[in-house]
């Protein structure tokens, strides 16, 4: 469901909108979740890029993914 939610604010909003980041960050954390670090590794670190770019680096969120790509 989180991919398909994904995949949606993906089309409608493009990758660097807040809505289409929170869902790359949801969809890591259920990869990671269920041990597939390589795939959470890969969306989580794309979440984060962008974040920095749109949030800038000192934002909670961008910490939050931070924190997410460490456990990877």
């Amino acid at each position: 469901l989180h991919t398909q939610v994904l995949d949606a604010r993906r089309k409608r909003s493009g990758e660097y909108d807040t809505g289409t980041l929170e869902s790359m960050a949801a969809v890591g954390a259920v990869l990671q979740a269920r041990g597939r670090y390589a795939e959470s590794g890969t969306i989580l670190t794309r979440a984060l890029a962008i974040s920095r770019s749109v949030r800038g680096d000192d934002h909670t969120e961008t910490a939050d993914l931070l924190g997410a790509v460490a456990l990877t």
